[in-house]
């Protein structure tokens, strides 16, 4: 049976595929060659970068009987996540994108509509903020992705292929270099070993990776125990139980690299919870658990900053789980 969607609303159009059968789910794997990125700048547009035979390959699974309203999204590239969201946070559901295709071309059988995520939306806005305020302070600053950076070896540097500069897309030494990619992530990369000898300043430094590791917990709390700004922290579930009393059902298991709630569960007396991801394989360590205060089914959390000795900003983060996510509410409350 042929047919087509000619121009609709958003209310009609996901009913319209599913009476006509005619909707399907599919993952397309849209590849970038990366010297391609260098062209774009010269080409002004991205037929070489995505243009060459065997990419974008289809498929192999497709899917017609499926709720594409809330969805897990995670790509992996050798063993290692990427990217992970959820089809609720898109910023256009389905019918919306029909709706605006549809009014400027008809959809034929066969035709293929993709959608991205090209990041983390979160992410992108903190650096252009802090993007914004290294150009009011008359630095010379431009946004990079991480993919774009280039790596070039110093000449005549023999076997120490670790010895080079990294490069941006304009063959520009980076000199300084603030990122938002795990420190973790970053040295398991292939350019990874090559960091120390860039000569590139990295903000954070890489000792925030001690700070951002949670088994760093269980020892400050063997190092302060009993500290008011502490709670009881240990590697096993049952070293909980000298200091935290009821532990079996009430303490929390993070994963030490977990970020925004990822892997997290949580075991108490008001209920259990439990956050997915692709945390985990790295230990865990477990705390106890201080439950967070609820207002009108809203949990929020308050995140300070502190430069040197002294109280910088405050920002309050609200959610409707008390695990705290990257899909979370944020408002900044106050700057110094």
């Amino acid at each position: 049976k042929r047919f087509a969607i000619e121009p609709m609303f958003e209310e009609d159009a996901v009913e319209a595929m599913e009476e006509l059968g005619h909707d399907f789910y599919v993952f397309v794997n849209a590849e970038t060659e990366r010297l391609a990125v260098l062209y774009q700048r010269k080409d002004g547009q991205w037929t070489r970068a995505k243009g060459h035979d065997t990419f974008c390959p289809v498929g192999p699974w497709i899917v017609t009987d499926l709720d594409p309203s809330d969805l897990e999204i995670r790509a992996d590239v050798n063993g290692q996540q990427r990217q992970h969201s959820r089809t609720s946070l898109m910023v256009h559901d389905v019918g919306a994108i029909i709706e605006w295709i549809s009014a400027v071309m008809t959809l034929l059988p066969g035709d293929l509509i993709l959608t991205c995520s090209m990041g983390n939306d979160e992410d992108a806005d903190t650096l252009q903020y802090l993007l914004d305020t290294a150009l009011q302070a008359g630095l010379d600053a431009r946004a990079i992705d991480i993919e774009a950076i280039g790596w070039v070896p110093v000449p005549g540097a023999g076997e120490r292929e670790s010895a080079g500069r990294f490069v941006d897309l304009d063959g520009r030494p980076i000199e300084s270099l603030f990122k938002l990619y795990p420190w973790e992530w970053m040295l398991r990369e292939a350019f990874g070993p090559c960091i120390a000898g860039s000569g590139t300043r990295i903000i954070e430094p890489p000792w925030k990776m001690l700070l951002s590791n949670k088994a760093i917990l269980p020892v400050l709390w063997e190092l302060f125990p009993g500290h008011p700004n502490l709670l009881p922290a240990s590697f096993d579930a049952s070293g909980l139980a000298a200091s935290a009393g009821d532990w079996a059902s009430n303490h929390v298991r993070k994963p030490l690299y977990s970020r925004e709630g990822a892997n997290v569960t949580i075991r108490s007396a008001q209920g259990n919870h439990h956050e997915g991801g692709r945390y985990g394989a790295e230990g865990y360590i477990y705390q106890a658990y201080a439950p967070l205060p609820r207002f009108d089914d809203r949990y929020p959390v308050i995140g300070s900053w502190i430069v040197g000795d002294r109280a910088a900003g405050m920002g309050i983060r609200e959610d409707g789980s008390p695990i705290t996510r990257n899909s979370s509410h944020f408002i900044p409350h106050w700057f110094d």
